[in-house]
C-alpha cells in the first residue's frame, strides 16, 4: 500500500508489475505520452502467483491516479487526446482512462474514456464524443486513417462554425490491423468550401459517418448558389467515392460559380437574358485517383431572351449535360452539351496533385478546346476550333 504525491503519467508503465502482458505494457508505454498527478494510491496485495487476483479473496492490484495535463495517442494513425483531465485505473486485470474532459486540437471533448477489460485478452475499447470548430472535424478525417479511403478528397475542403463528434474504437492491441471504428461528425448549419473552385455550401446540416472500412454522407441539405441542394453519398473502397445531388438554383446564379479557366461559368451579361429556376441532379465519382463530375438538368422553368437558337421559353425541355473528367496528372477534360444546339469540348490542365480533389486547383491552364452549333464538336491539335451547322 502506499501513495505518491507527484508523479509523471508519461513513466507509468514502467511501474506495472512485469507479469503484466508485455504488448499491455508496450502499449501504455506509447499510449500515455504526457500528464502529471498528485495523488496516486496503490496497492499490491496478495501472492503474486495469483496476479492479477480475478478472485478478490486471493488479493488486490489496485493503482488510481488524479491525471492533470494528461495526453493519450491511443492508436497508430489517429489523432491523440490531449489535455485530459480525468482518472487512470489498473484494476485486477484490467484498466481504464476516464476522461472528465479533453480536446483534439480544439474540440473539445466530453465523457471520453478509454479501457481494457482483461489484459490476457487486452482489447483496447475508446468511446467519446466532443463539439468544437468543424474545420477540427475536416482535420480529424485528413490526420487520420480515414484520409485513404477518399483519396484525401477533403484535403482542400473548409468549414466554418461549429459541430459535433462522436468516435469509438475497438482496437486488439495483438492484431492492430483488425481495428473497428465507428464515428460521426454532425454539421449543423456549417458553410462548407469542397475546394477552392466550387461555390460554397451555405447552412449546411447533414452527417459524415465513418467506420474503419466505409464512409458515408448521410441526409446533407445546404443552401447552393441561391438555392437548394440535397446530397449523399459513400466510399465503399479504399480510393473510392461516391456522391449523389439534387436541387434547384435560380438560372442566373450561374454567373456567382467562379469558374477555374474564365471569370464565371455564365457570364454576368448572358445571365440577365435568363429567368426562372433550374432544377438539376448531379453526380460524383472518384475512383482510382480518376475523378468524375457529371450534371444534368431539363432546364425546365428557365426562360431565355438570348438570340436563336438560344431563345427559351419556360415551359421548353432542353437536354443540359455537364461532364468534368480529371485525371491524376491534373489534366481535365471538360463536355457540356446544349440538347442538339450546342456542344463546348475544353482540355485543360490543373496543377499536379498526389491525391486529386473534386475540383483541384483554384486556376487551370487551358490547352485546347472546340465548340460547335448544330453539329459535332471536335478538338484540334491545338488551339480552339469552331464549327457550325
Amino acid at each position: 500500500v502506499g501513495r505518491l504525491e507527484r508523479a509523471d503519467a508519461s513513466r507509468t508503465a514502467r511501474y506495472l508489475p512485469v507479469v503484466i502482458p508485455a504488448r499491455v505494457r508496450d502499449w501504455v508505454r506509447d499510449a500515455v505520452r504526457a500528464g502529471r498527478s498528485d495523488d496516486v494510491r496503490f496497492v499490491l496485495q496478495g501472492d503474486l502467483k495469483d496476479f492479477p487476483y480475478r478472485n478478490p479473496a486471493t488479493g488486490t492490484f489496485l493503482v488510481e491516479a488524479a491525471l492533470v495535463d494528461g495526453r493519450l495517442a491511443y492508436a497508430p494513425g489517429w489523432p491523440a487526446i490531449d489535455r485530459i483531465r480525468g482518472a487512470l485505473r489498473f484494476e485486477r486485470a484490467g484498466m481504464e482512462i476516464d476522461a472528465q474532459s479533453g480536446a483534439v486540437w480544439n474540440v473539445a471533448l466530453a465523457g471520453t474514456s478509454a479501457r481494457i477489460a482483461d489484459f490476457e485478452a487486452p482489447l483496447l475499447l475508446v468511446e467519446g464524443s466532443g463539439a468544437g470548430p468543424a474545420q477540427d472535424m475536416i482535420r480529424f478525417v485528413n490526420e487520420s486513417d480515414l484520409r485513404t479511403r477518399i483519396d484525401d478528397f477533403t484535403r482542400e475542403t473548409s468549414a466554418a462554425g461549429g459541430a459535433r463528434l462522436q468516435l469509438a474504437l475497438e482496437l486488439p492491441l495483438d492484431d492492430l490491423d483488425a481495428t473497428r471504428v465507428r464515428g460521426a461528425v454532425q454539421f449543423a448549419g456549417n458553410d462548407v468550401v469542397l475546394a477552392p473552385a466550387l461555390p460554397p455550401f451555405e447552412g449546411l446540416v447533414g452527417r459524415l459517418e465513418f467506420t474503419e472500412d466505409r464512409l458515408a454522407l448521410r441526409e446533407l441539405r445546404a443552401g447552393f448558389l441561391g438555392g437548394e441542394v440535397q446530397a449523399q453519398g459513400e466510399a465503399p473502397a479504399p480510393g473510392r467515392l461516391s456522391v449523389q445531388a439534387s436541387g434547384r438554383i435560380p438560372a442566373a446564379s450561374l454567373a456567382r460559380w467562379q469558374d477555374a479557366s474564365f471569370d464565371s461559368a455564365l457570364p454576368a451579361r448572358l445571365a440577365q437574358a435568363l429567368s426562372g429556376s433550374l432544377a438539376f441532379d448531379a453526380r460524383f465519382e472518384l475512383r482510382d485517383r480518376v475523378s468524375t463530375l457529371a450534371i444534368d438538368s431539363d432546364l425546365a422553368g428557365v426562360s431565355s431572351t438570348l438570340p436563336v437558337p438560344f431563345a427559351k421559353q419556360a415551359d421548353e425541355r432542353w437536354p443540359l449535360h455537364v461532364e468534368s473528367v480529371t485525371e491524376p496528372s491534373g489534366i481535365e477534360m471538360l463536355r457540356i452539351s446544349l440538347r442538339d444546339a450546342a456542344q463546348l469540348v475544353l482540355e485543360r490542365e490543373r496543377a499536379s496533385r498526389t491525391a486529386p480533389s473534386a475540383a483541384g486547383a483554384r486556376h487551370a491552364m487551358f490547352r485546347r478546346g472546340a465548340v460547335a452549333l448544330g453539329t459535332e464538336a471536335v478538338l484540334p491539335d491545338s488551339g480552339f476550333a469552331a464549327r457550325v451547322n
